[in-house]
């Protein structure tokens, strides 16, 4: 496969070397230029990543992965664009589309007929169906679901394991209608390993959703569920603590019941996403 993919951060630069480290050609596309030399020179941009240094070595040395910071180019020479950069909420907890619009409109100006483009930002339930895929069409002049192809599956992975994680969870993906479901089952199972779980209900995978909506709310959901549980463990260690309890053996004993799954308290919901995407769910 001929692939892009906007946005060479924390998640997306391991993902853009799984996908190269299978035999894909990949075009990593970023915005900041410092960025993009440090990948074409094979050294990491960031730490932390595990396994990253050697993979990354390893499919630019063999030219299976090379970056940029020329979207245009990058998109005219591939079949898939995968997208993964951040959308943002402001000071007062509106939702900041600026980013993913701008590369939507830089993505859509040279698109080509076939090809699928996936979203794996984490996205309000609705966003590719009634945003991104209107914005497409009217830019490329292409019909989505014909001519072009368009997917959400969001990433669920945690910086610093992702390779790992990949193997992990299933791949949740849900595209616009039927053809482009599957041609986004058709991606991912093309770079995709999966470890076996006896916990799930099916078979580790990729796991067809219903709909673009649905693999939204699928991340949206379960990220709000840990926001609102560690939130109110955290209220649980606050009442402890005025009444001189020990929260984590109060924890312990009613996790002994199987009905009971009380988070662990933190300080605060802290993290990237968790404190962010429930606003998502909000608006």
């Amino acid at each position: 496969m001929d692939v892009c993919v906007v946005g060479l951060g924390k998640i997306g630069l391991p993902l853009a070397v799984q996908i190269a480290s299978k035999g894909h050609k990949v075009i990593g596309v970023d915005i900041l230029s410092e960025t993009v030399e440090k990948i074409n020179k094979s050294i990491e941009p960031f730490s932390g990543e595990e396994n990253l240094s050697e993979m990354l070595t390893s499919v630019v040395n063999s030219q299976h992965l090379f970056a940029t910071t020329d979207i245009s180019m990058a998109v005219k020479q591939s079949d898939y664009i995968l997208v993964v950069v951040p959308l943002v909420i402001d000071e007062d907890g509106e939702i900041d589309f600026s980013n993913i619009d701008s590369v939507t409109n830089s993505v859509a100006k040279e698109l080509k007929e076939g090809s699928t483009v996936i979203y794996e930002t984490t996205l309000p339930v609705g966003t590719t169906r009634e945003r991104l895929a209107p914005k497409i069409s009217e830019i490329s002049g292409l019909e989505v679901g014909k001519e072009f192809f368009l997917v959400h599956s969001p990433e669920r992975v945690f910086s610093g394991r992702i390779f790992s994680d990949l193997q992990k969870y299933p791949k949740l993906v849900g595209g616009i209608d039927k053809k482009s479901t599957e041609k986004g089952i058709e991606f991912y199972e093309a770079f995709l390993d999966f470890v076996p779980r006896n916990d799930l209900s099916k078979v580790n995978g990729v796991w067809e959703m219903s709909s673009a909506d649905a693999a939204e709310f699928a991340k949206i959901a379960e990220t709000t569920f840990r926001n609102v549980n560690i939130a109110l463990a955290n209220e649980f260690a606050k009442f402890s603590q005025e009444n001189g309890l020990d929260i984590f053996e109060v924890i312990e004993a009613s996790n002994s019941q199987p009905f009971s799954l009380i988070h662990q308290p933190g300080i605060a919901v802290g993290g990237h996403c968790i404190p962010v995407y429930p606003k998502f769910y909000l608006q």
